[in-house]
């Protein structure tokens, strides 16, 4: 006579088990799981939407306006580029921001050398005397235009 086995529990009893994702952390380089993405989502648009908070416009006041200037010191005009470029070396030379920009004036090109920009007027003042040194010029702050 044959008997069947009997399972340990009943079939009913049985739950499927559902794989659990990982939570692993990432190195360099590699990119996150789609599922873990999606889960990290916020369900609905409008629980995102609720959570920003745009920036609220400030109006300028003519004190911010005026603050918002911007300085340069003119280490020396040239009219040989060559000359600027010797100057502007220099000037990097001894860690300062120095550049060389052309204009013309009266038929000829010129080449302006200035350290900086700057918003403090204070900070390039107190760089004057070491540029005018490094330079052999009188050197002078002046308002930034970065237009010429």
């Amino acid at each position: 006579m044959t008997t069947k086995a009997q399972p340990a529990v009943a079939p009913s009893e049985v739950k499927p088990v559902e794989p659990k994702p990982a939570k692993s952390t990432l190195q360099a380089g590699q990119i996150k799981p789609f599922v873990e993405v999606v889960e990290a989502q916020p369900t609905s648009v409008g629980s995102a939407v609720n959570k920003y908070q745009a920036p609220q416009a400030k109006p300028l006041s003519s004190s911010s306006a005026t603050s918002r200037a911007a300085w340069t010191i003119q280490a020396g005009v040239f009219s040989s580029g060559d000359n600027a470029r010797v100057l502007v070396g220099k000037l990097r030379a001894s860690g300062l921001p120095a550049n060389v920009s052309s204009f013309r004036s009266g038929g000829s090109t010129l080449y302006r050398v200035t350290v900086g920009p700057d918003v403090s007027r204070a900070k390039l003042d107190s760089l004057v005397p070491r540029v005018s040194q490094i330079a052999g010029t009188s050197a002078k702050v002046i308002a930034y235009s970065p237009l010429g």
